[in-house]
């Protein structure tokens, strides 16, 4: 028997139903599509036919040669002439920008979001032929405006609205004109034969570098030495609705006759004497109107040097001496007197103001020598020396050893080098002196030693300095030879005052001979604590000393430790701090 069974009607049920999902999503999509490419489109237009528009309407006006108007009214025409749309009363049904040009009139007509372009003709006797047929230059402009406010110096600004549906675009076009136009004036006054425009000089301005200088000083750099100052070249700006903008320049305080101004350019003569010349731009135009600026001629016209610290009759290889430089000239700043310098046979650091220190590294039978160049102007420098170098001199170079000095102790490990190395007695070492560092003043050394064996030595300080300071010991190594003593740059040490550091865990107690220490503890507890030694080369000791409520302590070697009785009370329990059998002060224990 044959099974001719097909599908159930559950089951073509479903598969509609899955159809059905599918097919929707896939329309959704589509349909998502279709909007976002419409949009971009639409946007795309309104982009293209803003720049279109704007370039047509900038072409009319970048071509026009008589005037140009902005007028506004109401559905029947545009009647009321403005300068820009901040003088419109009320919301315009019209706006109308009109170009004038030689020969035709250009209506720029804004209506009912459209903008529109009627081209009128001016016969040989100045009348206008309207021709009265309109092309359309855009639609779905929202907006249109124009500003004349800027028209006198060449420029008019435009602005535009561009809308569609779901899109808006805004841009704004600012046109640089040609020629002078005449603003807002009647038809017949620019097509007479003869038209006159109104001469307006609103200022004038003149220009430096590519900066406006009216009115104010300019330093320009001259050069007498290479036998002509040099051309200054300057530049005018009439700022007005003029036809000429040409001005006539003079020029004041010269002593020259050689100085003189061809064209905008201020030449300045060879012998020319004066610092400061005055130029000026008048308006041929309106000669009411002028501008002036003050040249300031800068100049350098020398440079000097001069030994100010270490000069002696004769130098020596290690020797050191500070040289200042001057630069001179006119109308010259601080800035301008920098100085690039040179030592032959040593070298030198900067100190400031055109100074250096030179150390000599020059041998016996060679020299030293300065020389500093004017960075402004490389013709002028100046040189000192060359001096001869000394056969007899010694450099002593010291290294210091490494710590802290301590009182009953010492830093070994200094030792000092000479050169050269023979000629002279030995190596030999001294105190210059100790300084108290609460009030900086010097004390008597007794308690302070160094001693060596030629190029090593050895600082010791006995206990007898005071334990209530700190100091700083300044020692030095020197030879001698030929009667005349070598010596080495001071090197310092420093002692610290006599302090103990008692720690408890990871707080500090400081233990000094007139500062005590108090620390927290309980009745009959068991503490322990580390403690540290400054400024002195021994350990520290303690004992239950006359406190009745210590009952015992033990010393170790960076530590002790501290046992109270279970009677002690308030801040009566104390232990002393010893140290060299002398107790420096009391810690104390608060039971509270």
């Amino acid at each position: 028997m044959k099974d001719n069974k097909g599908f159930s009607l559950i089951e073509l049920i479903i598969v509609l139903a899955i159809l059905t999902i599918v097919g929707s999503a896939v329309l959704g999509f589509i349909i998502v599509g279709t909007h976002s490419y419409k949009g971009v489109s639409d946007e795309a237009d309104l982009q293209y036919n803003a720049q279109l528009v704007a370039n047509q309407i900038e072409n009319i006006l970048i071509d026009s040669t008589k005037g140009v108007a902005y007028s506004y009214g109401d559905a029947s025409g545009s009647d009321n002439k403005v300068i820009s749309d901040k003088d419109i009363k009320g919301e315009p049904a019209v706006k109308t920008l009109t170009v004038y040009s030689t020969g035709e009139v250009y209506n720029i007509i804004w209506q009912n979001k459209r903008l529109t372009l009627r081209k009128d003709i001016v016969d040989a006797s100045g009348n206008l032929e309207s021709s009265g047929n309109e092309v359309k230059l855009a639609d779905n402009v929202s907006f249109f405006a124009a500003d004349l406010s800027n028209a006198k110096n060449n420029k008019i600004k435009l602005d535009f609205i561009f809308q569609s549906a779901e899109r808006v675009y805004k841009t704004t076009k600012t046109v640089s004109l040609r020629n002078s136009l005449v603003v807002n004036g009647e038809p017949t006054d620019m097509y007479d034969e003869e038209p006159e425009l109104p001469v307006v000089v609103d200022r004038v301005a003149i220009g430096y570098d590519g900066a406006d200088v009216t009115d104010k000083e300019i330093g320009v750099w001259v050069d007498r030495k290479a036998g002509a100052l040099g051309n200054i070249k300057l530049t005018s700006t009439v700022y007005g609705n003029v036809l000429l903008s040409e001005v006539t320049w003079n020029i004041s305080g010269n002593t020259s006759p050689d100085t003189k101004m061809e064209g905008s350019t201020l030449v300045v003569g060879a012998d020319e004497q004066s610092e400061r010349i005055t130029v000026t731009a008048i308006s041929k135009n309106d000669t009411s109107k002028s501008a002036s600026t003050v040249v300031l001629l800068k100049e350098i016209t020398g440079v000097s040097l001069k030994i100010t610290s270490g000069n002696k009759d004769s130098f020596y290889k290690g020797d050191t001496f500070v040289v200042t430089g001057d630069v001179t000239g006119r109308n010259i700043t601080a800035q301008d007197k920098g100085l690039s310098f040179n030592v032959s046979g040593g070298s030198f650091t900067n100190v400031g103001n055109n100074g250096i220190k030179v150390t000599v590294t020059a041998r016996a039978g060679e020299s030293v020598s300065v020389s500093a160049t004017s960075t402004v102007n490389t013709q002028f420098s100046a040189q000192i020396g060359p001096y001869p170098i000394g056969a007899t001199h010694y450099t002593v170079d010291v290294k210091s050893g490494s710590g802290k000095l301590l009182r009953g102790g010492n830093i070994s490990g200094i030792s000092a080098t000479v050169y050269p190395e023979t000629g002279h007695s030995g190596l030999k070492w001294s105190i210059s002196k100790v300084v108290k560092n609460s009030n900086g003043k010097a004390v008597s050394n007794n308690a302070i030693s160094i001693s060596g064996s030629d190029k090593n030595a050895t600082l010791s300080c006995s206990d007898s300095l005071d334990w209530n300071d700190s100091y700083t010991v300044y020692y030095k190594a020197y030879v001698e030879a030929d009667g005349r003593r070598y010596e080495s740059s001071e090197q310092a040490a420093h002692i610290d005052r006599v302090y103990v550091n008692v720690w408890q865990g990871r707080t500090r107690h400081i233990v000094t001979s007139d500062s005590s220490a108090t620390i927290k503890a309980a009745k009959g507890s068991t503490n322990w604590f580390g403690f540290e030694v400054f400024g002195v080369n021994a350990t520290m000791t303690s004992d239950s000393g006359s406190s009745r409520y210590v009952a015992s302590v033990d010393m170790y070697k960076e530590s002790f430790k501290v046992v109270l009785t279970w009677d002690a009370k308030g801040r009566e329990p104390k232990i002393p701090i010893k140290i060299k059998g002398k107790t420096l002060n009391y810690v104390y224990f608060d039971t509270n």
